[in-house]
């Protein structure tokens, strides 16, 4: 028997659809069918865009906080805790995104999000967050800025 509560078909070719147009017309009355375009993650070009020569680079070597210049890691990780979102949200995130999770051996929170959690736009949201606050608390010029 089909569990329908979690059952994903993806129509990558004709045959996945001709297998899905079988359950469905096998299917219980009263089964919800769902259809959707899958997730967008966040793209090469953001991805670049941040880590490359972009932001975190820019930030890397312009930037000082508590008296000393700091590497383009630790300002992901910074930037992590202070700009990703506290929880899932439709189109910015992965449905199964956790910021924090509570940790077996102490029962500290950790940070376990991840920019690889976002969507597209989730992944554009934050950029410009973290741009505007480099800007704003460091000062930071972007190269692709104009003053």
């Amino acid at each position: 028997m089909i569990d329908y509560q979690t059952n994903t078909i993806i129509l990558a070719t004709e045959q996945h659809r001709q297998g899905a147009i079988k359950r469905i017309e096998n299917a219980p009355l009263g089964i919800q069918v769902k259809l959707s375009m899958p997730e967008k993650v966040r793209t090469k070009d953001q991805n670049a865009r941040y880590w490359g020569k972009g932001i975190l680079a820019t930030i890397a070597s312009q930037g000082w906080w508590n008296g000393r210049q700091h590497s383009a890691p630790s300002w992901h990780e910074f930037f992590k805790f202070h700009f990703l979102p506290d929880v899932a949200e439709p189109k910015i995130t992965k449905a199964d995104y956790v910021k924090f999770s509570e940790s077996i051996e102490t029962g500290e929170l950790i940070l376990t999000g991840s920019t690889t959690d976002l969507l597209t736009l989730g992944m554009c949201n934050y950029c410009d967050e973290v741009e505007a606050w480099a800007v704003q608390e460091l000062g930071i010029q972007f190269p692709y800025f104009s003053r």
